[in-house]
């Protein structure tokens, strides 16, 4: 079953003249059907609602009009995806469940026991993983290459890396 898609890329750096080749290329495909879906993809939420507020002020066709970021698109197609193999996306807010879970069976003796019961620990402790992930760090190569001590001066002056205050 073949679709028809129309695809269309307009790119600005000038707000106005993004506006403006917006408007026109929805009009010309709502023409015929003012609820014909249109997906508009911009670089931040904050631009995709602009421009959305901006179809409605100037009077433009806006019903069945959606506007992701490309963090939206990759969760919709990684969805998409997740159920033709038939397993279960995280649900909304999934990650903060699973981190309030992971924070309340930390053990008596863990590290971070005395932050547990701070209410946004959790949410901290989610941020922290997201960046982890997003560095694309390569953690074994990195733990293999390191040397732990217990005095953290004598590790920087004994390895040459740097000199900070109090480590001369």
């Amino acid at each position: 079953m073949a679709t028809d898609h129309n695809i269309r890329l307009i790119r600005s750096s000038s707000l106005p003249v993004l506006e403006a080749s917006l408007l026109q290329a929805i009009r010309k495909d709502k023409a015929c059907d003012a609820f014909q879906p249109v997906t508009v993809l911009s670089a931040s939420n904050f631009v995709g609602r602009y421009l959305a507020r901006q179809l409605v002020r100037d009077g433009a066709p806006h019903l069945a009009t959606y506007f992701l970021t490309f963090t939206d698109l990759a969760h919709a197609l990684t969805r998409r995806r997740l159920l033709e193999t038939q397993q279960a996306p995280l649900p909304q807010n999934g990650r903060t469940v699973l981190m309030w879970s992971l924070v309340r069976s930390l053990p008596g003796s863990s590290y971070f026991i005395s932050v547990r019961e701070q209410p946004h620990f959790p949410s901290v402790l989610e941020a922290t993983f997201a960046d982890i992930e997003d560095s694309r760090i390569d953690f074994e190569k990195a733990v293999s290459h390191a040397t732990w001590e217990s005095d953290p001066s004598r590790s920087l002056r004994a390895s040459g890396q740097a000199n900070y205050p109090g480590t001369s």
